[in-house]
């Protein structure tokens, strides 16, 4: 990490788009692919508001100090995105940078469908990662409470990593 600066950092989502029978695939063959892919928009829309807009500023005192970047996949899908952001209204989509996650199937960030996610993730966090801390989510993350971004910002400004797994604990690395 070249900046030891807190007060400045980069939030990156990583999202495929949500489309029947791609979408939360598990879910799906519990309450239909239909049902499952609007689970899967709903919680992309929930966390590009709730991190575009007052309850993020609240939290870190300064909704401009920290850029937001939506990688997405697939690629075809980009006018979607753009789509949905705007529905969110002018404070949410005003605040996110769509990037494209180069090197992915049609498809988007399945495991055995041309993607490597890992690769992906060190190669934004190359990109993104120059002038501060970064932090990365999912769209699985609803609920993560903003500290926990927060702690894992401190982290990242002091060249740690921190991981915060699916079961609501989280641990410095």
């Amino acid at each position: 990490m070249a900046s030891s600066d807190s007060s400045f950092c980069t939030l990156v989502m990583v999202a495929k788009f949500p489309t029947p029978g791609k979408s939360k695939t598990r879910l799906a063959q519990g309450v239909g692919a239909e049902q499952a892919a609007s689970f899967a928009s709903a919680c992309l829309c929930d966390l590009l508001d709730r991190f575009a807009g007052e309850h993020f500023r609240q939290c870190t005192g300064d909704c401009s100090c920290c850029r937001r970047v939506l990688y997405y996949a697939p690629a075809e899908r980009k006018g979607e995105f753009v789509e949905l952001l705007g529905m969110l209204g002018p404070e949410t989509s005003s605040r996110w940078h769509l990037q494209e996650m180069q090197g992915h199937s049609r498809s988007g960030m399945k495991a055995g469908e041309g993607s490597d996610l890992g690769g992906f993730l060190a190669q934004a966090l190359v990109t993104n990662g120059a002038d501060s801390p970064v932090m990365f989510i999912g769209t699985d993350c609803v609920t993560i409470p903003t500290a926990i971004l927060l702690e894992a910002q401190g982290a990242a400004a002091s060249g740690t990593a921190y991981l915060c797994p699916a079961t609501g604990t989280h641990h410095p690395a």
